[in-house]
């Protein structure tokens, strides 16, 4: 039944409204009050509720969008069972954990329930989601308005949960602070590639991130932002990097791979090798899909490390032109573009030993023989 003839059911004293109103949503409002009060039999009660209260309110109200007008009743009955039923307390509910990171968002001495109520916050929420992407507004809202779970959100936006932790815990902190130092997000930028220092003097500057760095406690801490996220078992994954520094857990977020020929010999005949292979961007979906399903798996063995691969693995046409010639032939600079505009332009890629490497003695592990060829065959190194 459209909404527009539930709420006219409301405003004839129709009891049939209770009824359409349980069939169209009454698993919407149980799921909300499931999430906040983690009981079956206070959820229902509080649905049961709602539907009172939505017979008291209509007339004289009309409700624009019947689906938040019953979600924000059930919502605010599930709040105040939960106050009664955990005052004095805590717990490891769902709702809890909820209210415990709403906390960072608000301000005051005051509760955390009291202080969601208040226009001025409403008002900033308001403008605060109005700025974001559809998908961060989404999942801002699932998690906070309807108290889902990360494994929930995960799901329903196919994104990891590791990822929607990610995304959350930025949007609830626009900066970090540590002693001495605040460092902030530059405007519009939601990933860790380069954060904005302020020092205790007031003085700025600009960092980059480089790389994880593998500690002699074989852990793993960003090497521009020590300290900045959790310690992770190394060696680490391009998977890692991908997802913990840019957000990215999928082929879909990568728009473009540019291949530039390696830039270090400076030698005429080094120059018109390079010219010869040339610059190429690559925006085919399906070898997009094929790097991004190799470089995920790439095993990176920090900064420091030694270069564990054969650089004469693999042997093509030009291997008998001697080492020089066949690393102009067979290695490639990358710049990978997101679909947000964000470059990663540290990895470059060897055929010869089949691996990447980055600048600063940072190598990985080689790749198999198969994901060899795969990316031979996008970047056209016969």
């Amino acid at each position: 039944m459209e909404d527009s003839k539930i709420v006219q059911l409301y405003w004839d004293r129709d009891e049939r409204a209770i009824s359409a109103t349980s069939e169209k949503y009454g698993n919407y409002c149980t799921s909300i009050a499931r999430n906040i009060l983690d009981s079956e039999e206070d959820a229902e009660e509080c649905v049961n509720d709602t539907y009172l209260k939505a017979w008291n309110a209509m007339p004289p109200h009309w409700p624009s969008v019947l689906a938040t007008f019953l979600g924000k009743i059930t919502r605010n009955l599930s709040l105040n069972r939960y106050r009664y039923h955990t005052a004095g307390k805590r717990g490891g509910k769902e709702a809890t954990i909820v209210l415990d990171e709403l906390a960072e968002l608000v301000s005051g001495t005051d509760s955390v329930e009291q202080d969601i109520d208040r226009r001025e916050l409403i008002e900033a929420i308001d403008t605060f989601l109005a700025e974001l992407p559809a998908d961060k507004r989404g999942i801002f809202l699932c998690r906070y308005w309807y108290f889902d779970r990360i494994s929930d959100i995960a799901s329903r936006f196919c994104k990891s949960e590791n990822h929607v932790s990610v995304i959350l815990n930025r949007l609830r902190e626009p900066y970090l602070q540590e002693e001495g130092h605040s460092w902030f997000y530059p405007s519009g930028v939601d990933n860790l590639k380069y954060l904005i220092c302020r020092e205790e003097e007031g003085n700025l500057s600009l960092w980059v991130f480089s790389n994880f760095e593998v500690m002699d406690e074989e852990e793993l801490s960003l090497w521009v932002f020590e300290g900045f996220t959790d310690p992770v078992t190394a060696p680490y994954t391009y998977g890692e990097v991908l997802e913990t520094i840019y957000g990215v857990d999928s082929a879909e977020a990568i728009a473009s791979i540019t291949a530039f020929p390696y830039q270090y010999n400076n030698t005429d005949l080094g120059k018109k090798i390079q010219q010869e292979v040339g610059t190429h961007t690559y925006t085919d979906r399906e070898d997009i899909a094929a790097f991004y399903n190799i470089i995920v798996e790439v095993t990176c063995l920090g900064t420091g490390s030694e270069n564990c691969a054969d650089s004469n693995r693999f042997t093509y046409s030009f291997s008998a032109d001697g080492q020089e010639i066949a690393s102009i032939y067979g290695m490639r600079e990358l710049t990978i573009t997101l679909t947000d505009g964000t470059t990663i332009d540290s990895w470059n890629y060897t055929a010869l030993s089949g691996s990447f490497f980055e600048y600063g003695s940072i190598f990985t592990e080689p790749l198999p023989e198969k994901a060899v060829y795969t990316l031979n065959e996008i970047f056209g190194i016969e």
